[in-house]
């Protein structure tokens, strides 16, 4: 059985929305994106106090220290951080729940197949490309209600419409080409990745390349 490689690149229809991220610099092998890891900008934890909206490093977390969205995303740029998403968690987590809406024979769906003969080759991948990769440019601002109802703002970074990522699928061969691409097209349609794909519709995302 051979082992197949393909290119995928796709980009946003919606804008693309993070709770937490991570720096292109850091290593997740062995670690749970849902976890972090130990390295002083491996994740940005966003969480609400009160009325503010806070962002803080494991480093600052270990501390106590805390610095608002805004001047965070400030201290990125100047210090020369890129944020990376963790494509390989994200999108196998998508793809698996959408792989019931792909026939491959019969009544035999596509999802049986994801993480093992559906992979994606890369942990963590930046938005835009390896000569241009762009940092969180628009902040969505809220008032969601916790189980109470009670209301409180809530501020998260995000990549505008427009957003591009390539990254690698890698394949047994099981499933043909053209139905690994209808299952990201149809995971990018109904979908999306990123914070607030379900109840905002955030992340959605159109195949723009997959050869």
């Amino acid at each position: 059985m051979k082992i197949k490689e393909y290119e995928a690149e796709i980009e946003g229809m919606k804008d693309l929305l993070f709770d937490r991220f991570w720096s292109l610099a850091d290593d997740l092998e062995g670690t749970s994106p849902t976890q972090g890891a130990v390295k002083k900008y491996n994740m940005f934890q966003f969480y609400t106090t009160d009325d503010k909206r806070f962002a803080r490093t494991d480093e600052e977390m270990e501390n106590g220290n805390v610095v608002e969205t805004e001047d965070l995303l400030k201290r990125m740029k100047k210090e020369g951080i890129t944020p990376a998403i963790p494509i390989q968690y994200w999108l196998s987590k998508a793809l698996h729940e959408c792989g019931g809406k792909v026939k491959v024979a019969g009544r035999q769906t596509i999802r049986d197949y994801v993480n093992s003969d559906i992979v994606i080759k890369e942990k963590l991948i930046g938005i835009g490309t390896t000569e241009h990769f762009r940092r969180p440019e628009t902040i969505l601002t809220s008032f969601p209600a916790n189980k109470l109802g009670q209301r409180h703002l809530s501020q998260m970074p995000g990549f505008k419409e427009g957003w591009k990522c390539k990254f690698t699928i890698v394949s047994l061969g099981m499933v043909p080409k053209e139905k690994i691409k209808e299952l990201l097209e149809v995971t990018g349609v109904f979908r999306g990745i990123g914070a607030y794909h379900k109840s905002g519709g955030y992340g959605r995302f159109l195949v723009s390349k997959f050869a």
